[in-house]
């Protein structure tokens, strides 16, 4: 069973975890640009989301300025 996020690209899984073979979580590094007027609400909500969990992450955003 998969519960969507809230923009339905990234299933959540919930039950039935594969665990991995190869990679553990501090081997995956996850960079997120985004422009300044997402910056406050989608990046932030996924950072405090599933995001959270992650060890190495990155938030790079423009600036609203010229």
């Amino acid at each position: 069973m998969c519960f969507l996020a809230y923009c339905d690209i990234l299933p959540i899984p919930r039950n039935n975890w594969i665990p991995p073979e190869r990679y553990i979580e501090s081997d995956i590094v996850f960079i997120i640009y985004t422009g300044a007027s997402f910056y406050q609400n989608r990046a932030i909500a996924t950072r405090d989301t599933w995001l959270s969990r992650v060890t190495h992450k990155y938030f790079f955003s423009s600036t609203p300025y010229p």
